[in-house]
């Protein structure tokens, strides 16, 4: 409304979270950011978004469109979903940034398609054919989601695992993950995410 008020666009939308301090990653000035990702990343910033965990994120307007919505998704997309898989685009996915602070590696994978390990980058790219195939294939994942450490979600008792995560909780007995379901958020609209 401000925007068509007064008969600008802005380039760039930017949020710091008021307990941005307590994510250990601090609260960088929002002008010094925008400078470094435009210095990084030029002009055209067309699906791209800039994140620091889920307590500072920005981007130009349709990427922020999509993260200022993410509430209005959460209860029927992702609330109590922990261990639910969700197709991925694994090329997107690569040209993300995964330095941390991303939760990249929280993200559910089948497990048929996984080898050797699971969740970090290279283990995507060791299995980035396999993973392909597997959601070109329209397989579902239907069984439990286990964690390196072989901590299942519960419900599936007896069935052999069908997903993988690096999330370091038991999948399913969190309610909401904010920083993975950012992530995922973005990667289900076609959004490539950067560190900032």
């Amino acid at each position: 409304q401000f925007e068509s008020k007064h008969s600008f666009k802005y380039k760039f939308y930017f949020k710091l979270r008021t307990d941005c301090g307590k994510s250990g990653q601090g609260c960088p000035p929002s002008s010094e950011s925008f400078e470094r990702i435009m210095s990084a990343h030029g002009e055209n910033l067309t699906n791209l978004a800039f994140c620091r965990s889920d307590y500072a994120f920005g981007g130009p307007a349709e990427s922020f469109q999509r993260m200022a919505t993410l509430f209005s998704r959460i209860g029927p997309m992702y609330w109590r979903k922990e261990a639910q898989y969700y197709p991925l685009d694994y090329d997107l996915l690569l040209r993300c940034d995964w330095n941390p602070p991303s939760k990249w590696h929280w993200l559910n994978h089948p497990k048929l398609a996984m080898q050797n390990g699971c969740c970090q980058r290279a283990d995507i790219e060791r299995s980035l054919e396999d993973l392909k195939a597997f959601v070109h294939s329209g397989q579902a994942v239907e069984g439990p989601t286990c964690n390196r450490q072989n901590q299942c979600s519960e419900g599936d008792a007896g069935r052999p695992s069908q997903a993988l995560t690096g999330f370091p909780g038991i999948p399913g007995q969190n309610g909401f993950a904010s920083e993975k379901v950012l992530l995922l958020d973005l990667l289900l609209a076609g959004i490539e995410v950067h560190h900032y």
